[in-house]
């Protein structure tokens, strides 16, 4: 393993030897690496050079959430296993909020991620199972799932209604105009 520091980011170069198993599902897009250093487990995204920032994304799009309470105890490995066993995601990841653990499972299509969601609303009440969780969304301090506003969005809607709002005060007074050119005649 080399790495290389420059400004402000860290380039690491690696190489890894695949056994024949993982270069399989490798091959038809499997992503999920996971690494053991010092007896720690660190799960990896890996990703193919030759797909693009969009096709990355669209894999990435269907995504589920929950709340993992105090009553699960487990190591963040198993509980990952776990959840993509039972709700059949592809990939999982547990992140933590202000001492809240949360569990992120992604999905391969918007079925799959239909089915989970039902099943999950058997097995939990209502509120404590998985929620659907957009690419954009993000869970705040007090653990609440909330949709990004991005600055852009609302000066490209202000900006649509004030143009058309502009348009018709144009319109009008052209129209006004040629009336009072044509009382001229």
């Amino acid at each position: 393993m080399r790495t290389k520091r420059c400004y402000k980011y860290k380039t690491v170069r690696v190489t890894l030897r695949l056994s024949n198993a993982y270069e399989k599902i490798y091959k038809e897009g499997g992503v999920n690496v996971s690494i053991t250093r010092k007896n720690r487990t660190f799960f990896l995204r890996m990703f193919d050079s030759k797909m693009s920032y969009a096709q990355i994304k669209d894999k990435f799009r269907w995504q589920a959430c929950k709340e993992l309470g105090g009553d699960i105890q487990q190591d963040d490995v198993s509980v990952i296993k776990e959840y993509v066993k039972i709700y059949r995601g592809f990939f999982g990841k547990v992140i933590r909020v202000s001492g809240l653990r949360f569990l992120i499972l992604y999905f391969r299509n918007e079925s799959d991620l239909r089915v989970a969601i039902s099943s999950s609303i058997e097995i939990h009440d209502i509120g404590c199972g998985l929620w659907i969780k957009k690419p954009d969304d993000y869970i705040d301090d007090s653990g609440k799932l909330q949709e990004r506003v991005t600055r852009n969005d609302f000066q490209n809607k202000a900006s649509i209604s004030s143009d058309s709002s502009r348009r018709q005060q144009q319109s009008s007074k052209h129209v006004n105009f040629l009336k009072s050119h044509q009382q001229w005649r």
